[in-house]
């Protein structure tokens, strides 16, 4: 079973939205399992304060480094193993194909967003389009999806979005949303590893989810 752990302090949010459609579907049938954590149980004050002024002062205030370690600890403990972690902040660098190459064998697959209804950035020749080839050389699965919603994908609508289907062969989502197509992309590969076995599993409908 694939595990998510999101740290925040808004859990009861976050748990109530991760528990709907799909992926609380998904939960229920035990094909993934998504646990939001309060970080401020890991403080050590009882007010349970996780902020505070900035070192050296000025305005605002910045998130306290400790009940972040923490809670990240607790996940790590309870996982068995060091976690693959992800941590979002702006002071962050923007992610680049490099990292894409570094992260290939730790993925799996790889869900795109294009603009529009279906497109690539450089098209089959471009740089993008160069990091989809590794990774499918790797034995990965890339799946097209917009990020316009309510629209769906047609990668058959605009010249470059079919030079590059064609091209890579690549999966489309067509009218399903992200959760969707993450939750399906989860139960696909815990039944098959195979490039032909993956594309008739994704593209085989489940409560509706896929309309071409």
């Amino acid at each position: 079973m694939f595990r998510i752990d999101i740290m925040t302090l808004f859990d009861l949010t976050v748990g109530d939205m991760m528990n709907e459609s799909i992926l609380g579907r998904a939960q229920e049938r035990d094909i993934i399992r998504i646990e939001a954590h309060q970080i401020r149980d890991y403080t050590l004050n009882k007010q349970k304060q996780v902020d505070d002024y900035p070192y050296g002062g000025g305005r605002g205030a910045v998130m306290q480094a400790d009940p972040l370690y923490q809670c990240w600890k607790h996940i790590c403990e309870e996982a068995g193993e060091r976690v693959h972690t992800i941590y979002l902040s702006p002071a962050g660098r923007t992610f680049r194909q490099g990292d894409a190459r570094r992260l290939k064998d730790s993925y799996q697959a790889v869900i795109l967003q294009s603009f529009g209804v279906g497109g690539l950035p450089g098209g089959e020749s471009g740089p993008l389009a160069q990091a989809i080839g590794e990774w499918l050389d790797a034995g990965r699965t890339i799946v097209m999806m917009t990020q316009v919603p309510y629209e769906g994908s047609d990668m058959a609508i605009y010249q470059v979005g079919q030079q590059v289907k064609e091209k890579f062969q690549l999966l489309e989502a067509y009218n399903m949303t992200l959760e969707g197509a993450t939750a399906k992309l989860m139960w696909v590969l815990g039944q098959t590893q195979s490039p032909g076995g993956v594309r008739a599993l994704f593209y085989r409908p489940v409560c509706h989810d896929l309309i071409c």
